[in-house]
């Protein structure tokens, strides 16, 4: 599994200015649970934000971008208005309601729209990212872990990240074992699963999001998530930075 880390870690850093800076807000969290100071770097160049164009009336123009949505991800200084956060029923908005949660509040159905995408009938069923979204929202307060309603609706989400986990080495699967850490529950990642992933590494280094397609920022950053998981000992981390 070790060389299966290396080699992953060496694919990420040839990328140089090239990764995707999305996945170096996740590389941030990585490197503190797993004491990798390599991925706290990676994400060094996006802590200082690039000012929004002002519009006539002194306001920003326009919706942020996915990065500015999820900057507070390193920066607990960056904060978006309501009104300019995502909207609509995708995951982005879902996700970053529950970033900005401690800014902006949730919306009251906002545990009936995770659930949702717990159902596997339903249109949009993404159990990986409703744990995200869950979790971010448990982890600042926003939703009461010691609520009766929300402890059914986490164990709800493990049933689905096992369920989906078992689809490894893909894409979505992978994101689903790293939830399980993210949730506290890595004991859950079977063995099986674990081998999986290691055969699926491809020759650069990477993974991908399916067999025959190349190597991928975003999966091989889930993927070493999880082999750092089975390698070496976590850290009790904070994903989200507190504001001081």
């Amino acid at each position: 599994m070790r060389p299966a880390i290396a080699r992953g870690e060496a694919f990420l850093q040839a990328r140089g200015d090239g990764l995707d800076p999305m996945m170096a807000l996740i590389l941030d969290f990585v490197g503190r649970r797993f004491a990798v100071p390599w991925m706290q770097a990676a994400a060094n160049p996006l802590r200082t934000p690039v000012a929004a164009t002002p519009c006539a009336d002194g306001g920003s123009c326009g919706p942020p971008s996915s990065l500015d949505s999820f900057r507070r991800l390193i920066d607990p200084r960056a904060t978006i208005a309501a009104d300019r956060l995502p909207t609509g029923t995708g995951m982005d908005a879902l996700t970053a309601l529950a970033l900005h949660c401690r800014s902006n509040g949730l919306p009251t159905d906002y545990p009936v729209r995770i659930a949702q995408r717990l159902d596997p009938a339903a249109a949009g069923y993404d159990p990986p990212l409703a744990a995200l979204a869950l979790q971010w929202a448990i982890e600042q307060g926003c939703l009461d872990r010691g609520s009766n309603a929300i402890n059914a609706l986490r164990t709800q989400t493990l049933t689905q990240l096992l369920a989906v986990g078992a689809g490894v080495p893909r894409d979505q699967p992978v994101l689903a074992l790293a939830m399980l850490d993210y949730l506290g529950e890595g004991r859950c990642i079977r063995s099986e699963w674990i081998d999986a992933l290691v055969r699926a590494q491809r020759n650069d280094g990477g993974w991908s999001d399916e067999a025959d397609q190349p190597s991928n920022d975003h999966t091989t950053t889930l993927a070493l998530w999880v082999l750092l998981r089975q390698a070496r000992p976590a850290q009790s981390v904070a994903w989200i930075p507190q504001r001081r």
